[in-house]
């Protein structure tokens, strides 16, 4: 009777599998970490743009803002914080909301106006703030802001019931700009991703 006798892996065969399996484990890594840097920033894109269309929806329907009276006699926005306020915190609706965005950075800022006759719609100060917007605890970690078609920093304010876009928001006495696109950057892989606003149709637009 013949035995046939089990044919052993070899050392050259053994150093083989392994550099097999390393390769494949390698890109199986790195196709899973450029997929969670491409969700990153596809959701930074879509949390921004989200915001922006909230912002007009609120100015449209002149939803409320908590406002009160610093013991100057000035409006503030007491959402968060009220300690410049004299009086208590009532809910009125603002003449105007926007964002203010900056270069280089992974956060945003909304805030609102409460003076009608107000002519520089752009963000003064923190009274105006009433929320900033992290895009890391969005679910965006490693994207940020990384500027603009025009400037460094960019104001978007949405007037109260018309709800007429201004971009860069400044005075009557300059120009405001009729198109403004945001860039969003993944600070690992470099992928970029972008959200343009147009001030004459309202419209906010993912490319």
């Amino acid at each position: 009777m013949r035995f046939n006798k089990a044919r052993a892996f070899s050392y050259t065969e053994f150093l083989v599998s392994v550099a097999v399996l390393a390769i494949i484990s390698t890109i199986s890594v790195y196709s899973l970490n450029t997929s969670r840097s491409k969700e990153e920033i596809r959701t930074a894109q879509r949390v921004l743009a989200a915001d922006l269309r909230s912002l007009q929806a609120r100015a449209l329907n002149a939803q409320n803002i908590l406002f009160c009276t610093t013991a100057t006699g000035k409006k503030v926005v007491c959402e968060s914080d009220t300690s410049l306020c004299a009086f208590a915190c009532t809910q009125v609706p603002p003449a105007g909301v926007g964002v203010r965005l900056t270069e280089d950075s992974p956060t945003y800022l909304f805030f609102a106006k409460y003076d009608p006759a107000t002519t520089d719609w752009r963000w003064t100060g923190s009274s105006e703030t009433f929320l900033v917007r992290d895009l890391a605890k969005s679910g965006a970690s490693n994207v940020e802001i990384s500027g603009f078609s025009v400037g460094t920093t960019a104001h978007i304010a949405f007037q109260r019931q018309n709800g007429g876009m201004k971009i860069n928001a400044c005075p009557a006495t300059c120009t405001n700009d009729s198109t403004l696109t945001i860039s969003l950057r993944h600070v690992k892989t470099g992928d970029v991703k972008t959200v343009t606003v147009y001030a004459l149709t309202g419209r906010i637009v993912m490319d």
